[in-house]
């Protein structure tokens, strides 16, 4: 036996019972009826830009985005803003890689059907070699304030005259120098200092 109200509250319900001789009994009940709200799965069907550095603002789009409780790049809790039921704007969050977004919200989980690429800002630095006889090679420093060095950025020393620096974070601004080494281990005044800002 089932029965069937419309909306919520407390209704009355009477149950009438008659037997074979046509006797009849009757009992009533109050039931108290609550309404449950249903909550739809979110999906995800575009995502802009598909790729960018720590930092970077991402639009979401898909549907059922209401209530949403978490965003991640390829695992990486992201912060985020609602924009309405079909956007999000959320940051690629530090420790970010290349992977699917998702959006968790009361309805349940989606996975975008792409990857996100988290892109990694980097600089290359090229200078003229040395003609010097008695060269071993070249060291390259950085630093975050001109002119205040410290340990210098290779391991060992450069045979070449680049180097490629990628462990950049976005918004800040980087100095660097180049020094050359003698093979005695005499080690030359600094460049000139050259900048660069991600």
């Amino acid at each position: 036996m089932s029965f069937t109200f419309s909306g919520a509250g407390t209704k009355k319900v009477r149950l009438t019972v008659t037997d074979a001789l046509s006797q009849t009994a009757s009992v009533e009940h109050d039931v108290i009826v609550s309404s449950t709200a249903v909550t739809s799965v979110p999906t995800i069907t575009s995502f802009t830009p598909a790729s960018g550095p720590t930092g970077t603002s991402v639009t979401i789009s898909g549907t059922n985005f209401t209530g949403a409780t978490a965003i991640r790049f390829n695992g990486v809790s992201a912060s985020f803003t609602l924009s309405s039921a079909t956007a999000i704007q959320a940051t690629v969050p530090v420790g970010a890689t290349t992977g699917p977004l998702t959006v968790t919200t009361p309805g349940g989980t989606a996975t975008s059907a792409s990857s996100f690429t988290v892109s990694i800002p980097s600089a290359t630095l090229a200078w003229d070699l040395s003609t010097s006889s008695v060269l071993a090679g070249y060291n390259v420093y950085r630093s975050e304030l001109s002119g205040v060095y410290g340990a210098r950025l290779n391991g060992a020393l450069l045979t070449s005259a680049t180097f490629t620096d990628s462990t950049l974070q976005p918004g800040h601004t980087y100095f660097y120098v180049v020094t050359a080494v003698a093979t005695n281990g005499t080690e030359s005044g600094r460049s000139n200092e050259v900048s660069t800002s991600r």
